[in-house]
């Protein structure tokens, strides 16, 4: 994402000046019975006073704006978002609508005409992030196929981007140690334009061997891996070079950047490859709605999401009461159906399916409100040809277990605790998730269950050769109880894509993004790799096919794919001003998004 619109940080001024005017007042006659007898120094001591006021008056402004920018210069400086790479951690410029169908807010990107001509019209289509609706006639648009006069009303009327905070002291003093972590949220010097500021999240440190597979972020240290393989992996840097530069490459080189005679690179790193888990708090900003059950489809089409019965009993088993699902005793379970489960995200309009990538890093959570019986209601989440379920009994149990499909009929106990039983009428809040390889179950939000890397880790050359499907969606068991869940929320995690080159638009000699599945992407010293939340729209670290001008002159310095650590503006923290709200009842202004929206002002996480 890159970011436009560099605001300057302010110290606020008022109360200086307003002491200052305070003193210039003290400074007038204090006798004033004595002023009246001598009323020919009048005249020559008010010149005086006035001056040294105004004297006074400008140093403290001076001295403000002094403090202001050295504020700004080292340590808080304000930024715009004015794109989705980011999205729906961070809005550029955008479009809001409420869905057609089912009645849930989505965000919608619109084109920076500023370096690209418009795209989007009133008939471009917004597939609604909860229920898959298309939604047309958009009152904010890029303008396309429209009077020219209409198009500026609806760029003029559309949301502003988060307006955001960064903080630069620890890297201004060289305290790296504390200023850059994984899975910030940073800005940086876009590194093919000098005069570009960009916004991405740091995954990639310096000293790691990275490598995307299967959506997730996969890293080991270089001081794990054989001296072979190190220098294997800096040879495909220097080739890199040499390529870019057009520089002749021998043909083993040649083979080996390709991808070919690499073999034993990427066998020692499927042993070695580590996912790199998310923060609690950065995996909290990614999740994004798969469908919340709240916000039901009005009528059910082809494509739309909804929770299916299987095999339900005459007066027992599941039932969809509107917004909540109700079990009323026997045995039955009931499926996630209709919709895919893909990195889809309303922001990008018009995006075609076919890009679409399955996710199964998944979570739900609901609030249980048990009725009667002993029995249990158990959650099931599927991964690749693997099931995990979450069974809660009434009597305060809890248990974990693992099917897999290589051992049909199988159920291993993972993991046992214990709960506060089911008392009616007391809702207990449940959540079961299953990211980065870990499976977590939570009751009133509290971690009760997991599974350890030696009881659940992937199989990375599986993974790289062959990304499955979901063959079905999420489940929910139940027997021997009558219960109701309310807020029954999926949600899936980012995906970061491995994309290969647009070859129309760059040379022949880079295939496949940069530390993408099979192409690994060794981190020197000072460098990071930088991925847009938003990762099938956003042109980061995997896509940075030339270095800007500023960044030539350090020949192999430089490494595409990477940020240098002083390239580095520092972490953001903090969305002050969020899209304003609108005052739809006032003349004139009643279209301006002038009201600060407080409820959306928030950390960055």
């Amino acid at each position: 994402m890159r970011i436009g619109g560099k605001l300057p940080a302010f110290c606020g001024t008022g109360r200086r000046y307003r002491c200052a005017t305070s003193a210039a007042l003290t400074l007038m006659p204090p006798n004033r019975a004595k002023a009246q007898h001598r009323p020919t120094e009048a005249p020559s001591s008010q010149p005086a006073v006035q001056a040294e006021s105004i004297k006074e008056t400008t140093d403290s402004i001076v001295v403000a704006f002094i403090l202001a920018f050295v504020f700004r210069a080292f340590i808080v400086e304000a930024f715009v978002i004015p794109t989705g790479s980011m999205a729906a951690t961070l809005y550029g410029k955008h479009g809001a609508l409420i869905c057609a169908d089912c009645g849930w807010e989505n965000a919608y990107g619109l084109t920076d005409t500023s370096t690209r001509p418009p795209r989007y019209g009133p008939r471009s289509r917004v597939r609604c992030q909860n229920c898959n609706h298309l939604n047309t006639n958009l009152a904010v648009h890029d303008g396309v196929g429209v009077r020219a006069q209409h198009s500026r009303l609806s760029r003029s009327r559309a949301e502003s981007g988060d307006r955001i905070l960064v903080f630069k002291w620890p890297l201004d003093f060289g305290l790296q140690s504390i200023g850059l972590k994984r899975w910030d949220v940073t800005v940086f010097r876009n590194p093919t334009l000098p005069d570009q500021n960009f916004i991405k999240r740091l995954v990639g440190m310096p000293g790691d061997v990275l490598e995307i597979i299967d959506g997730d972020i996969y890293v080991v240290g270089v001081d794990e891996l054989s001296e072979e393989t190190v220098h294997a992996l800096d040879e495909l840097r220097h080739t890199k070079y040499k390529l870019r530069t057009h520089q002749p490459v021998d043909t083993d080189a040649r083979l080996r950047f390709d991808g070919q005679a690499l073999g034993f690179v990427l066998d020692e790193l499927a042993k070695k490859l580590r996912i790199a888990t998310k923060t609690p708090e950065a995996q909290q900003s990614l999740w994004q709605v798969v469908y919340n059950h709240d916000y039901p489809p009005g009528k059910l089409d082809a494509q739309q999401p909804y929770w299916q019965p299987q095999s339900p009993q005459r007066g027992q088993g599941w039932t969809d009461d509107g917004r909540r699902l109700t079990f009323s005793g026997g045995q039955a379970s009931i499926r996630f159906a209709g919709k895919r489960i893909v990195d889809h995200n309303a922001y990008n309009i018009d995006m075609n399916p076919k890009d679409w990538n399955d996710v199964s890093d998944l979570r739900i959570e609901a609030v249980l409100s048990p009725n009667r019986g002993e029995g249990y209601v158990e959650l099931v989440l599927p991964k690749n040809r693997d099931s995990f379920r979450l069974r809660l009994f009434a009597d305060g149990r809890a248990t974990l277990t693992r099917s897999m499909a290589a051992q049909p009929g199988s159920a291993e106990v993972i993991d046992e605790a214990a709960i506060s039983p089911f008392e009616p009428g007391r809702p207990v809040e449940i959540a079961f998730q299953n990211v980065d390889y870990k499976v977590s179950a939570f009751v009133n939000g509290r971690e009760v269950l997991a599974t350890t890397p030696d009881q659940y880790a992937p199989d990375v050359n599986a993974l790289r050769r062959n990304r499955r499907q979901l063959a079905y969606g999420p489940s929910i068991n139940a027997a021997d109880l009558e219960l109701e869940l309310l807020h029954v929320v999926l949600y899936r995690d980012a995906y970061y894509t491995s994309p290969t080159f647009d070859r129309s638009k760059i040379s022949s000699w880079a295939r496949r993004g940069w530390g993408t599945t099979y192409n690994p992407i060794l981190l020197r010293q000072g460098e990071y790799f930088m991925l847009g939340d938003n990762s099938p729209a956003s042109k980061d670290s995997r896509l940075w096919e030339s270095p800007g001008e500023h960044l030539l002159d350090r020949t192999e310095g430089y490494q595409l794919g990477t940020v240098p650590e002083d390239q580095i503006v520092g972490p953001a923290f903090f969305v002050y001003w969020p899209s304003g709200l609108r005052p739809g009842w006032l003349p004139v202004v009643g279209d301006i998004g002038f009201i600060p929206n407080v409820g959306r002002m928030r950390w960055i996480r």
